[in-house]
Parts: C-alpha cells; sequence; structure tokens
C-alpha cells in the first residue's frame, strides 16, 4: 500500500560538500563552541594520513585536540563505553567522526553516552526507546562513498552477545556533515565496492518502500542513476577518476537522507542478521542477499523494478512489465558481479545449519524493517530467501 499522501519529517544536518572542505572543520567545530576536540576514527585512517588537514585546520583555529584511534568493525557497545569515557576523562566538548560507518555510529553514540551514565546497558538501551538526550555536538567526515552514516537519523552497534542491533532518533544526527570526496580518493578497491554497494541498497530499499514520498523517490531515481554509472570507474580507476569520486560520494550521502525519510527494509533486516552470526563486512552481506531478496519482492512492485532497470541503463521500452521488472534483477547482479563481491552465503562462510539462528535474529530484533518490506514476509519466506542465497 503506498504512502505517498501521508505526512513525513526531513531531518538532515547542515551538509557541507566539495573537495578540499574538511580544511574547514576547525571554522565549523569553533561556530559550534568548541574549545577542544576529541577526532574519532580508527588505525587505517589514522595512518593514511586523512586526519592531517583536520588537525591542521583545528590548529589554525586554536582548538585543543586529541584522536582516539580505537573503533572497530560494527560499532561494539564496549568501544563506543572506551570513546566516551576518554571524552569525559578529556572533558572534550565536541566529537569528530573521521572514517566509515562504524567510525561515524561510534562517534554519535559516544556523544550521547559522554552525557549520560555511560554504562553498555544504558547503550544498549538506545537500540530500544532510541538515545534518550541530547549529546556533545558532533562533526561527521566520512573516508568512504558508501553508508551516509554522516546523513543519517540511524546508528548500528553490536551487544556483547554479537548481535548487530539499530538505533534511531532526533538525537543520534549530526551537526554538521562534511562531504569532502578528496577523503575517499585513495581507497581502495574492496571498500570501494563494499560501501558503494551499501550506498545502492539504501538508494533501493528507499525507493520500493511502502514509505517511498515524492522528495525520497526524487533522491533514490537521482542516486541508484549516479552509482550504476560511477561505481564500476571508481572500483577500477580509484584516484585516476576523481569525477567517479565525487559523484559516489554525493550519492552515497543522499541515499541515506533518502532512507532516513522513508525506511530501510528486508536486505538491510537480512544483513544485520547474517553479520550477527559471520564476520563479514555490511556491504558484503547485502551484496549475497539482495538479488534473492528482488526475487522474493519484485510480485509488490514491479513498476519500480522496471524503472530501475531503466535507471541502471538497461533497455525496456517495448517490453511487458514482467519482462521489464527482471531487467532489474539482472542489472543489480551483473553490478555485483563487476564490483566482484561474493554472492553466495556459502562463499563467505556461512553453514547452512546457522539458517535458522538467522532467522530468529532476523524476527526478534530487525522486526521494523522486516515489517517495513513492500512484500509481507513469514519466516518461512526468510528461510526460503536464505536457502536460495546459500
Amino acid at each position: 500500500m503506498s504512502h505517498m499522501n501521508e505526512p513525513y519529517w526531513v531531518r538532515l544536518p547542515h551538509i557541507l560538500t566539495g573537495d578540499g572542505t574538511v580544511k574547514q572543520t576547525g571554522e565549523i567545530a569553533r561556530n559550534l563552541g568548541a574549545k577542544k576536540a576529541l577526532i574519532v576514527t580508527d588505525a587505517g585512517v589514522a595512518k593514511a594520513g586523512l586526519l592531517d588537514g583536520i588537525k591542521e585546520s583545528l590548529e589554525k583555529e586554536r582548538i585543543e585536540f586529541g584522536v582516539f584511534e580505537g573503533c572497530q568493525p560494527n560499532t561494539p557497545i564496549r568501544t563506543i563505553k572506551r570513546c566516551a569515557d576518554l571524552t569525559r576523562g578529556g572533558r572534550y566538548d565536541i566529537l569528530i567522526g573521521v572514517g566509515g560507518g562504524s567510525v561515524m555510529d561510534t562517534a554519535k553514540l559516544a556523544a550521547i553516552a559522554a552525557r549520560g551514565q555511560n554504562n553498555e546497558e544504558d547503550i544498549k538501551q538506545y537500540t530500544v526507546n532510541g538515545p534518550p538526550r541530547r549529546g556533545l555536538p558532533k562533526i561527521l567526515i566520512p573516508t568512504t562513498a558508501g553508508t551516509g552514516s554522516e546523513a543519517s537519523t540511524a546508528a548500528v552497534l553490536t551487544d556483547n552477545e554479537g548481535i548487530v542491533r539499530g538505533t534511531r532518533g532526533e538525537y543520534i544526527v549530526a551537526d554538521v556533515a562534511i562531504v569532502d570526496p578528496l577523503m575517499t580518493l585513495n581507497l581502495p578497491p574492496r571498500l570501494t565496492a563494499e560501501s558503494g554497494f551499501d550506498a545502492f541498497c539504501h538508494a533501493f530499499e528507499a525507493y520500493t518502500s511502502p514509505r517511498a514520498h515524492r522528495l525520497s523517490e526524487a533522491l533514490d531515481e537521482m542516486t541508484i542513476r549516479l552509482i550504476a554509472e560511477n561505481l564500476r570507474p571508481a572500483y577500477r580507476e580509484g584516484a585516476k577518476n576523481p569525477e567517479a569520486r565525487y559523484k559516489m560520494t554525493v550519492a552515497a550521502t543522499y541515499a541515506m537522507a533518502s532512507v532516513s525519510m522513508s525506511q530501510a527494509n528486508l536486505p538491510h533486516a537480512m544483513g544485520h542478521a547474517l553479520q550477527s552470526v559471520v564476520n563479514t563486512s555490511h556491504g558484503i552481506s547485502l551484496s549475497v542477499l539482495l538479488p534473492h531478496i528482488m526475487e522474493f519482492n519484485l510480485p509488490a512492485c514491479p513498476e519500480k523494478f522496471a524503472r530501475v532497470a531503466e535507471l541502471m541503463g538497461e533497455k525496456i521500452e517495448g517490453l511487458f512489465l514482467p519482462d521489464a521488472s527482471l531487467k532489474g534483477v539482472a542489472a543489480v547482479g551483473q553490478l555485483i558481479a563487476d564490483i566482484e563481491l561474493p554472492q553466495r552465503l556459502r562463499d563467505i562462510g556461512v553453514k547452512k545449519e546457522q539458517i535458522p539462528r538467522m532467522v530468529d535474529i532476523l524476527f526478534d530484533i530487525n522486526v521494523r524493517n522486516v515489517r517495513g518490506n513492500p512484500r509481507p514476509v513469514t519466516r518461512e519466506d526468510a528461510i526460503r530467501i536464505f536457502e536460495a542465497a546459500w
């Protein structure tokens, strides 16, 4: 059922986009009232020299700063607590998250935890009712073109049982996102593929969501086309194609903007369930699942699938709708193959006997996105999709 005319909120951070914009970090931090900044990142980003321009801009504005390099994939709850402890102990008054989605989510949640009880149980409660308080100011600077965490009202964390959980709310939104394509220029090919495909899924899920509306659909059509045209060259050519890098950063940010206004659905829900049982990246969890979920969802929105095919460069003129919509499934499969992402669960270490556990997590933890799927999903449906992907 369409929600096209239902009310919807638009909530985005201030977003500054363009080459070299990280040089304005210090000025933006000062305008937010900062005197002492904590740069939140991981060892890889720090080692790559991506913090240099940010540090220089903070020094120029006479803002003291420290660096937390302890971020880990999938945002473990204990890492959020460690970052919040350092924030409070060092009396930092702003957090600057520089990295991929897990880094930015750590910064978002640590900014809130630093102003609260900051124990792991308190942080875990964010995934039940949303964060209960406004945190410290935060600036987010992505170094990948994919997660869109810089633009989202949501964050992901992993609890101490290894379950990947989501949370969302007004207090999670960054004060400012700085989207500088030059920060992604030397991203390795595999990370380019994984993060870029995550961005594609944000746009695709928002586009096929029953909660889609005119603004979200306009953003989705733009971002699906941008990714279809630019992910392959960004993957193959990297720093030799700065234009493709630029367009991928724009696509990633606005794909997440769209999904924040509408809703992710079954691919992200199943992807997080998969990541709860196997140590894999978010982009890979989506690449092995999306084509099979598309085949399941196709009867619910064939017109949208046909339009996706067209946006991805397929010729659909004169085709009957079922044939045109199948071209959408094929185009996505071809994109996954071209950027050389895994296409089978067994290829990433999933055992068939783990499928029931993933289905349990899907319906216990990720049920909101399951309910937001364009086609109703039963446990039996989920088992069949996982088995087909295996």
